[in-house]
């Protein structure tokens, strides 16, 4: 191979070391020149992208949930929690379950004292079942499924739902308000 140039599938006509999509010879790019199409993607690029959203989005930091590891802290954390839980039910490796964490933060904040957050992973990064009566009894089909448990009880189910919003609606339903702040201490009139 000549010093300067890439080496090409002979298959696909693609270039195995640059970003930029080689054509078969003899073919021309959509603007009439041939060999290698300027503005082709490479799927590295993608991938870049896709990671620095995540990291953006909140995806790559600790999350405030509290991780539940089986199915005995479900029980003790949600079924026996005098105070609204919402579960969010996730798969091992599965970005889009990451992207719902920073929404479930502002509401870990929102809400603290009143209500508790908590993530439970039901499949694992290999596709495995975790805890097959928990993904029985709540039939989870899709990631991220995020349930309000109030007495031990499912009362809603969000099902790959990313706004905010309709979590908060549903909680304000049913969780207390804040008690209000308490009302600044009375200072002395200036000059006695």
């Amino acid at each position: 191979m000549a010093q300067g140039t890439d080496a090409v599938d002979r298959t696909s006509g693609f270039s195995l070391l640059s970003s930029a999509r080689r054509r078969p010879s003899g073919t021309a790019c959509s603007d009439g020149t041939p060999g290698t199409c300027a503005g082709a993607r490479d799927y590295r690029v993608a991938l870049l992208a896709c990671v620095l959203v995540a990291f953006v989005a909140g995806g790559c930091g600790p999350s405030r949930l509290r991780i539940l590891p089986d199915e005995t802290s479900f029980n003790e954390y949600v079924l026996k929690a005098a105070q609204p839980v919402v579960v969010q039910f996730s798969k091992g490796g599965c970005v889009w379950c990451m992207f719902m964490d920073a929404g479930l933060d502002k509401l870990v904040d929102e809400y603290q004292g009143r209500v508790l957050f908590a993530r439970f992973e039901l499949i694992d990064a290999w596709h495995r079942v975790r805890c097959d009566r928990l993904w029985r009894r709540y039939r989870v089909a899709y990631y991220p499924t995020v349930i309000l448990f109030i007495n031990g009880k499912e009362k809603n189910r969000w099902v790959v739902d990313y706004n905010v919003d309709h979590y908060r609606t549903v909680l304000e339903e049913v969780v207390e308000p804040p008690p209000p702040p308490p009302p600044p201490p009375k200072t002395a009139p200036p000059g006695r």
